[in-house]
């Protein structure tokens, strides 16, 4: 499980076999199809590329960390995440990512916002 943190450094979420899961509510929330990142609505909200999450804009929403042992005890409901994640993929209707231009300045909002925003 790699960790998944904010402008801060702090951990909002894991990524699990390309799986985003919640870091508090350990629940899937969104899914990493390719390079495209996609959460409750049915388009993409950004890209992952160079361990970088990146809104659509090409600001930064949060950052990939390496891998980590034992980092949560999320591997116990390997089979309600998948539940989670299909419900999720289920719902995606345009794969189809735009370029991004990276920026190097932080989004306002973070990953989890986008990820949970339902348009």
């Amino acid at each position: 499980m790699n960790c998944i943190t904010d402008s801060e450094k702090n951990v909002v979420a894991y990524l699990h076999n390309m799986m985003i899961i919640d870091f508090q509510q350990e629940r899937v929330i969104g899914l990493v199809l390719g390079n495209c990142v996609f959460g409750l609505h049915k388009e993409p909200v950004g890209k992952l590329f160079n361990n970088v999450f990146r809104h659509l804009n090409g600001e930064i929403i949060a950052l990939l960390e390496e891998e980590k042992v034992n980092s949560h005890p999320t591997k116990l409901k390997e089979k309600a995440f998948i539940m989670e994640a299909w419900f999720i993929l289920n719902n995606v209707q345009n794969h189809t990512c735009i370029w991004i231009e990276e920026k190097k300045k932080w989004h306002k909002k973070g990953l989890l916002f986008f990820l949970q925003q339902n348009k």
